[in-house]
């Protein structure tokens, strides 16, 4: 509980209405966040009253920001910067209690700059509600990923995102041109946006992907691209999944950039589309001439894997039903819950390179098989020298809560050291860190690296206020 000094001096900063220590309401900020805890919190199982937040404020400046933060320090209390608390990594779980700042009501969209091709927002926008103001100029962020109605621009910075269409157009780092963060001890910096440079290191990268534990990315400046003058999908049939990602290498390794490519292992397309192989959906979008050239090498690619063409009306659907895993009903889920059945999920998302990625995730599925669980896996990130894999895995327990917790940190301990004694695989490709998988961080980074990353926190964040916890911090 915070002391009241310190609840009345947050209502001077924001005003009354704009902070709540409602039980109910931080309640709801806590098992929002759809980590494997929140889950379970949500379910009314368990609940460990040091997972919650003590306060909620909602600042609507920059400066109102620094002055929390700055207030925080003086106090020593916990900040924990929350956007649409979309995070499947727990990087929003009160670990130790605090103050959730949630930035949705720093929600400008301060310039839409069409000749340099960028856009200045807040960080609480909505990334849905920033795509359809683009839209009305001719406009696109190029960033859909499956939490579009929900996320934020800070959170999407803070876990350095990957949208549907990441092929094309690359993921969020690649479209951060400028930053303003609040620091730790309550400073203001502004990263500026310009086009390249090179003067020294690109001190962006520190507050992306960073979760908070740096600061509170208050605004930024990102590239916008044209909305494209064509969209079309195609969608093939390999006859294996090593036949389906030689054509993906192939295809990205030609010149070539189709806005995506999602090539679905065997039980993922028997799962989704009932038939045998590994079902594959490309689209593209562009000029029309471009689009047709992309198009024409892309089958004649897939025609030399042996695939079969399932022409345009699968991918189409695909498009049509792409956020339906994320939003799940009874009636849309993709993976529906058994009958009298607790689910809970597992996405370990890796990238990896050519060579690494059959093994990888042939050894994934083997740690899967020893539990007896169900996976699904699809490739949908694409470079020219490397792919990423999406495992989704399930498995059901029935209201035992130490059965959950015990099955959920072997699995996870298992695929981590899986992933992590090979060379080129990332602990996770798009989902960020949080506190699942910061325990395995220093094993990612070796030393001195996560040396000198925990001597970085201690620099910026002295008193340890900022998100802790995650990280691995």
């Amino acid at each position: 509980m915070l002391p009241n000094s310190l609840v009345s001096k947050l209502e001077e900063i924001v005003g009354e209405k704009n902070i709540s220590t409602d039980k109910y309401e931080l309640l709801a900020y806590t098992i929002t966040d759809r980590s494997y805890v929140s889950r379970i919190q949500l379910m009314g199982l368990n609940l460990k009253p040091e997972y919650m937040y003590d306060c909620v404020v909602w600042p609507q400046t920059t400066e109102q920001v620094s002055e929390i933060v700055k207030l925080a320090n003086k106090y020593r209390v916990p900040i924990i910067p929350y956007g649409g608390g979309t995070n499947d990594m727990g990087g929003t779980v009160p670990l130790t209690g605090g103050i959730a700042v949630d930035l949705k009501r720093l929600d400008k969209i301060i310039e839409i700059n069409e000749r340099s091709a960028r856009v200045h927002t807040q960080a609480g926008v909505i990334l849905q509600i920033l795509e359809w103001e683009l839209n009305k100029h001719g406009l696109t962020t190029g960033h859909a990923p499956a939490c579009m109605y929900d996320a934020t621009i800070g959170g999407t910075l803070s876990t350095r995102s990957s949208g549907s269409l990441s092929n094309k157009y690359g993921k969020i780092p690649d479209m951060t041109l400028g930053l303003e963060v609040v620091l730790p001890t309550g400073e203001i910096v502004n990263i500026k946006p310009v086009p390249e440079g090179s003067t020294g290191p690109a001190l962006k990268h520190l507050f992306l992907g960073a979760e908070g534990v740096f600061g509170i990315i208050t605004s930024a400046v990102l590239r916008t691209f044209q909305l494209p003058e064509v969209r079309r999908f195609r969608s093939v049939l390999f006859k294996n999944l090593h036949n389906g990602i030689e054509a993906g290498r192939k295809i990205m390794q030609s010149g070539i950039s189709p806005a995506a490519i999602r090539l679905s292992d065997e039980a993922e397309t028997m799962k989704n589309h009932k038939m045998q192989g590994c079902y594959c959906v490309f689209c593209f979008e562009g000029p029309r001439e471009i689009v047709d050239a992309e198009e024409k090498i892309v089958m004649k690619i897939c025609q030399e894997e042996g695939a079969e063409d399932l022409g345009s009306e699968e991918g189409k659907r695909w498009w049509e039903r792409k956020y339906y895993m994320y939003y799940s009903t009874p009636r849309s889920s993709v993976y529906p819950p058994e009958e009298g059945k607790i689910r809970f999920a597992i996405v370990p998302d890796t990238a990896a390179s050519y060579d690494e990625i059959e093994p990888l995730y042939y050894d994934i599925l083997n740690v899967v098989k020893k539990y007896g669980i169900s996976v699904y896996s699809h490739f949908s990130h694409w470079y020219p020298h490397g792919t990423m894999v999406y495992p989704v895995i399930y498995f059901n327990v029935i209201d035992n809560i130490e059965e959950a917790m015990k099955i959920y940190t072997a699995v996870w301990n298992d695929i981590a050291a899986v992933i992590l004694k090979y060379k080129t695989a990332s602990l996770n490709h798009h989902h960020g860190v949080g506190f699942i998988l910061g325990r395995y961080l220093d094993k990612e980074y070796g030393e001195p690296l996560f040396r000198i990353f925990k001597e970085i926190k201690k620099i910026l964040d002295p008193n340890g206020i900022m998100n802790p916890g995650k990280l691995g911090l």
